[in-house]
């Protein structure tokens, strides 16, 4: 059967289209595989994927065409326009199964349109954002790393979704001595951010520096806020012979083949597939209880699983590894490791696994309607898009948002409401609520380094805002946006309920 994987990203190594490839790889060996990867505006090629391409004798072709992994960015208009590119392609290829990652429109118009069954891979999410799915223009079936969140989408989208674990690197593990030693060295893998949770990691490691010799070494960009907030932490604190950063590898063998152990600190992962790696080069398992991770590792038994997110709790389990290394414990955690990864993660059974779902998908042959909205979809957006275009243009996020924004008049919003954030974005919101002829009444910007008016309205601290008095929040600002929308369902006003992010 001759399939297309189509990967997510123009430029840089996403995680999740690092899978699909690795997918892409092992289901070469029994189907017909061709990688699609997508190019940027001006036709440039993303060179990582294409190198891993090349690396893995992999047959690959660049296409223009968008993904989202939220509903919010979903660019319905430019996946119409893209479909006609890919419908070119698939013809022309003769493809016979789609298998697309992240939310991929285009991909599922050609799917309906040529009647192609179409598979997508898309994992964590929150499940406010389902919200946003008012159209039947996804995929039907799905394939997710965990069973958490691949009940989540079955159950929030209505599809049909399974879960495979991530498929290991190599065809077989890297078995490592785990004799007493008096040193240890951690590997921790992903982008510097939040939700990786790397300063809470390094404060942990920095307690058990005192009594016992451990480096932790840290792979992946670290160049926004919150990897200088890491860097300044580490310098601050004398720690930098400790505590290394490594930045960007893209052959993360190398540290791994050096290290012992594998921390995953995140607090919003699917499955992390640097465990996967790690558990394949032989190194132990020191994780949080993230999504699917305590689905199949367990404290003390296969990995060390820590008993919740914060610095104490990884400590404890640092040290917990740390002793199972000096009395021989280690031992039998990875012997049980090993039979994990065989049950679950070595190449010939995730191909056997992806393999009967595909058949099982041909078979089901449920496939979407291709004359649901149409044309009548695409006038009624563009529509919204003249009504929406600014006098000085329309800004990228114009075109790319307009289906969120005909959400947006869908639910007829009325009444008075504060915009959080009072930048350009600010301003961009407060004019697109006067566009989108909502019936708002914006009382004030709030902003807690700003103050006076601003687009003729006063500027407030968030100590000053007066819940009683607002029935909708805006936010409108990129850095940190998780944590106003957990803070504002706290006092009661729920994401894309009436808590939204505009522009």
């Amino acid at each position: 059967m001759k399939t297309a994987f189509f990967l997510d990203i123009p430029y840089g190594l996403g995680g999740a289209g690092n899978l699909l490839l690795q997918q892409a790889g092992v289901m070469a060996k029994i189907h017909d595989v061709i990688v699609v990867i997508p190019c940027d505006d001006h036709g440039n090629v993303n060179t990582e994927y294409a190198e891993r391409c090349e690396k893995s004798g992999l047959v690959y072709r660049a296409l223009y065409y968008e993904t989202s992994f939220n509903f919010y960015d979903v660019d319905y208009l430019q996946a119409i326009l893209s479909s006609k590119i890919i419908r070119e392609f698939v013809i022309q290829e003769k493809i016979e199964f789609l298998h697309s990652v992240q939310i991929n429109p285009a991909v599922e118009i050609v799917s309906r349109e040529l009647k192609i069954p179409h598979l997508m891979n898309i994992y964590q999410l929150r499940e406010e954002e389902f919200r946003l799915a008012y159209l039947d223009i996804f995929a039907k079936y799905h394939l997710c790393d965990s069973h958490l969140y691949a009940k989540k989408w079955s159950s929030c989208l209505g599809i049909k979704s399974k879960c495979i674990r991530p498929v290991a690197p190599l065809s077989r593990m890297v078995n490592k001595k785990y004799s007493c030693r008096q040193s240890y060295k951690i590997a921790m893998v992903g982008d510097v951010c939040s939700r990786k949770n790397q300063l809470i990691a390094i404060k942990a490691v920095e307690k058990c520096l005192k009594e016992h010799d451990v480096t932790l070494e840290i792979a992946g960009n670290c160049s926004g806020s919150y990897g200088e907030m890491c860097r300044m932490y580490v310098e601050q604190r004398h720690l930098s012979e400790s505590i290394i950063f490594k930045g960007f590898m893209s052959d993360i063998s190398v540290l791994l083949k050096d290290c012992d152990i594998l921390l995953c600190a995140s607090t919003d992962e699917s499955f992390p597939m640097s465990i996967v790696e790690a558990v394949t080069y032989g190194l132990t398992i020191i994780s949080t209880p993230v999504a699917g991770v305590p689905e199949v590792f367990h404290d003390m038994y296969n990995a060390y699983i820590a008993g919740g997110f914060g610095e104490k709790d990884i400590e404890e389990s640092i040290r917990d590894c740390i002793h199972g290394f000096k009395n021989g414990d280690i031992e039998s955690i990875q012997a049980r490791a090993r039979e994990t990864w065989e049950r679950d993660f070595s190449p010939d059974r995730v191909r056997e696994q992806i393999d009967q779902y595909y058949n099982y998908i041909v078979k089901d042959g449920h496939i979407g309607d291709a004359n649901l909205y149409g044309k009548d979809l695409t006038e009624q957006l563009n529509k919204l898009l003249e009504a929406v275009a600014q006098e000085d243009g329309k800004p990228d996020y114009v075109s790319k948002r307009v289906l969120y924004y005909a959400y947006l008049k869908k639910q007829k919003l009325c009444g008075k409401a504060y915009i959080w954030g009072a930048g350009k974005l600010g301003r961009q919101a407060h004019e697109l609520l006067r566009l989108l002829a909502l019936d708002i009444e914006v009382i004030a910007f709030i902003d807690k380094n700003k103050g006076g008016m601003y687009c003729g309205l006063p500027v407030i601290k968030p100590t000053e805002i007066k819940y009683d008095k607002a029935d909708y929040f805006f936010i409108s600002f990129a850095a940190q946006r998780d944590e106003i929308i957990d803070y504002l369902n706290e006092k009661c006003f729920v994401y894309n309920q009436n808590t939204f992010l505009l522009p």
